[in-house]
């Protein structure tokens, strides 16, 4: 093969090159929806990690705002009225606050119950915050009220089995949630967006204390 000949398919080679690096550079990217039920090791401003390490985005825009919406931490059987954690609970209380320390918080909002209370304590003193109480008899009076705060997009919500659903479906607007939690079901984490622009969303997703062996 002549010089010619050899620059010409040296040509061809890069232009060939230059063509594919477009077509990939140039396609649409697709992101990872989280699916419920996933369970979750992170919450990183609006990037949700899974127990894998796997990278989800929350799509929340400027005026939109984010409530994570949890179940109080394992509860003891006595006394029957007002319990505190066990020892299980205490520690989902302080994974919790390792799950979000590294996203952004505006409010901490709990019933006062001791069981509600000591599951998002470790999170408020590192976040620096005092913890707003809510009355659970009166959700959507309370979801007025916050959604209605310009000085907060980003709201922690601790409640019970049966009132964290019935919340999520005032926010959202519609019957999402049908019953309460189970009773023994603690894993449970709601990320409820309130969106200005499109439909609310919510993310059913869960997080889990692992036992030291």
């Amino acid at each position: 093969m002549n010089i010619d000949g050899m620059h010409m398919k040296n040509s061809l080679y890069f232009f060939m090159a230059l063509w594919l690096y477009t077509i990939v550079s140039c396609s649409p990217k697709t992101t990872p929806i989280i699916t419920d039920g996933t369970y979750i090791s992170a919450v990183m401003e609006n990037i949700i990690l899974d127990e894998n390490g796997k990278e989800y985005t929350i799509d929340l825009q400027e005026d939109d705002k984010v409530y994570y919406l949890i179940r109080h931490a394992e509860k003891d059987t006595i006394p029957h009225d007002n319990p505190k954690l066990t020892k299980q609970g205490l520690t989902r209380a302080n994974l919790l606050a390792d799950m979000m320390k590294g996203t952004r918080v505006d409010a901490v909002y709990s019933t006062m119950y001791t069981r509600t209370l000591f599951t998002v304590d470790t999170l408020a003193s590192r976040k620096g915050m005092k913890i707003r109480p809510y009355d659970h008899k009166k959700l959507k009076t309370v979801f007025e009220d916050i959604a209605s705060d310009t000085t907060t997009s980003s709201v922690i919500i601790v409640g019970h089995s049966n009132t964290t659903p019935a919340f999520a479906n005032v926010i959202l607007g519609r019957q999402e949630f049908q019953s309460g939690f189970d009773e023994s079901d603690y894993d449970n984490f709601l990320v409820v967006l309130d969106k200005k622009e499109e439909e609310n969303v919510v993310y059913k997703l869960r997080y889990r204390v692992r036992n030291e062996e």
